[in-house]
């Protein structure tokens, strides 16, 4: 428990100057003096500041966020399966918040303070849409933090703070002519029989992407088992990190594990790749090994300077996906569905500019 000596003010409000419990992460006792305008004398006093320590726990705002973030790495987070990504950018937020935030116990962290806290690492030059990112790991923090007992309320969920807007992806994603030209060299080196090596194995999971608008890493995360040529389709269930080495992790990102049909046309590559191995094998891979994001995303770029195209990232190859499917004529909950998205807000709020272009068709179909 924490001590208290309390002592009455001229204006005969008690007062208590309180010593905290040790931080829970950094060992340290913070110490502060509490105005109990309520307290009718000194025991009365006394009891209140008790009980106000023992409620914060003493935590600084720095010791608490960073407890938070290793609570996560061990034990995931609203009771997911912990991720390596997920860990690892928890531990930056953590550790960039603990720069900008006052040193003062969590539990006097107030919306305007989170509020400040944001505006500062904007004036750093972060996008509106990182910090938006630091936003939901201080929520979520200070929601871990009430359920502890080291603060009453979640100031982050009343804070101001800055709006991502709409990250459009209309700048990142290919053409339709600029696709069928890269698609068409990424196919160049297919092997008709044989064996595929590293490189068309790398070249195959860009396609894959391509056509089904899987992330990199949960296409690299395709295990044989995954494969159903006879339907055909793949069970996207996985994503591959590359923290401290290269591993797989047995849910997709945010939990959206989905079934996603393929084009008949990559079957049989699908079904080389797939051949000798067992069913827990990587599906892309020339050994069965997982194969490492940096290798695809540089066959990418070198995929790309020879189709003549733009130098784009794997992801852009996503965003592609969703743009044409969009701009074909498929609705934005097709396309929710096959991102794996689990809010169709998010798939408006990026690909928006689509709907609307096809909104403004429409219009002009009835101007006449």
């Amino acid at each position: 428990m924490a001590g208290a000596s309390v002592y009455q003010g001229r204006d005969g409000v008690w007062r208590a100057r309180v010593i905290f419990p040790a931080d829970p992460a950094t060992g340290r006792r913070a110490r502060k003096v509490k105005a109990f305008p309520g307290a009718r004398d000194a025991e009365e006093a006394r009891a209140m500041a008790e009980a106000y320590a023992a409620g914060a726990s003493g935590a600084s705002i720095q010791g608490a966020l960073a407890r938070y973030a290793e609570e996560v790495a061990e034990k995931g987070a609203a009771g997911r399966a912990p991720k390596a990504n997920t860990a690892h950018d928890y531990l930056g937020y953590a550790r960039r918040l603990g720069e900008v935030f006052p040193a003062v116990p969590a539990c006097e962290v107030t919306p305007a303070m989170v509020s400040s806290v944001e505006s500062r690492l904007l004036s750093r030059g972060l996008s509106a849409t990182t910090v938006n990112g630091y936003h939901q790991f201080m929520s979520g923090a200070f929601s871990w933090m009430a359920r502890q007992g080291w603060v009453r309320s979640n100031p982050a969920a009343d804070a101001i703070h800055p709006s991502a807007g709409n990250p459009d992806a209309s700048g990142k994603a290919l053409d339709e002519d600029e696709l069928r030209a890269l698609t068409a060299r990424l196919r160049d080196d297919e092997p008709e029989a044989g064996e595929y090596g590293e490189w068309q194995c790398a070249m195959a999971a860009l396609d894959l992407i391509a056509c089904t608008g899987m992330r990199l890493g949960e296409a690299l995360a395709l295990r044989v088992r995954d494969f159903r040529p006879q339907v055909p389709d793949v069970y996207v269930c996985g994503t591959v990190c590359e923290r401290g080495g290269v591993f797989r992790q047995p849910t997709a990102k945010r939990g959206e594990d989905r079934r996603l049909a393929v084009p008949s046309r990559i079957v049989p590559a699908l079904r080389l790749m797939a051949a000798g191995k067992l069913p827990d094998d990587a599906l892309l891979s020339p050994d069965g090994a997982i194969m490492r994001p940096a290798s695809v995303r540089d066959a990418l770029g070198a995929a790309c300077a020879e189709a003549g195209v733009r130098r784009i990232t794997p992801h852009a190859l996503r965003h592609t996906h969703a743009t044409l499917a969009l701009q074909r004529g498929f609705t934005i909950a097709d396309v929710q569905a096959r991102l794996g998205h689990a809010d169709v807000k998010t798939t408006l709020g990026i690909y928006g500019h689509t709907t609307a272009a096809r909104d403004r068709g429409i219009a002009e179909s009835f101007g006449g």
